[in-house]
């Protein structure tokens, strides 16, 4: 369209520049965190459907809720996820902290103070064992076996808070193992009188 302006003033000419309107794309992502049956423990993943899901972090499993909520968010029409894995495993073992459980004996802990947990630093030392021997009258013999054979031996450490704390001897020298305090649960300070 050929336009001759014969005066000063305002003119308004349409010019076609090629682009075109942007369109409308979703901008929502949902994020979930929760206890699931598999998957890799605390790092996003992107889920973009049920199917998806499912392969990286199992099925419905009863008492968590994020499949649950997962399965939710994609029958109304959901796109995008992140999921992100966290806690205890719903089996019980004490995953929740990155750490492994390792088959032990069970580690004295002081009366009235919180049960002691073994776990494995690294998922490939699943071979691990603990073995826990007297060594006095308030302390004993750590032994961390990997394939039947001593890998680590911490000696004369106790259950009791000091410079010899297992807890505390073994997060400072162990490469395989660390040791940590079960929250809310603690051994039973026998009444006075009662026989132990």
């Amino acid at each position: 369209m050929a336009s001759s302006y014969l005066a000063p003033g305002v003119y308004m000419e349409e010019v076609s520049s090629g682009s075109r309107p942007i369109e409308a794309v979703g901008t929502a992502v949902a994020a979930f965190v929760g206890f699931a049956e598999r998957g890799p423990l605390h790092e996003p993943v992107l889920v973009t459907n049920w199917t998806q899901f499912k392969a990286n972090f199992g099925d419905f499993v009863p008492g968590c809720y994020l499949a649950h909520a997962v399965y939710g968010y994609f029958q109304n029409g959901g796109g995008t996820a992140y999921v992100v894995r966290v806690g205890a495993s719903p089996n019980g073992s004490a995953e929740g902290n990155g750490h492994h459980p390792v088959p032990k004996a069970e580690l004295p802990a002081a009366e009235g103070r919180a049960a002691l947990t073994v776990a494995a630093r690294s998922p490939g030392d699943a071979d691990l064992a603990v073995e826990v021997e007297p060594d006095g009258e308030d302390t004993f013999k750590l032994v961390v076996k990997k394939g039947g054979q001593p890998v680590e031996t911490f000696e004369g450490v106790t259950a009791k808070r000091g410079p010899n704390y297992v807890a505390t001897v073994v997060q400072q020298k162990s490469k395989l193992i660390t040791v940590e305090e079960v929250k809310g649960k603690q051994l039973a300070v026998p009444s006075p009188g009662r026989p132990r």
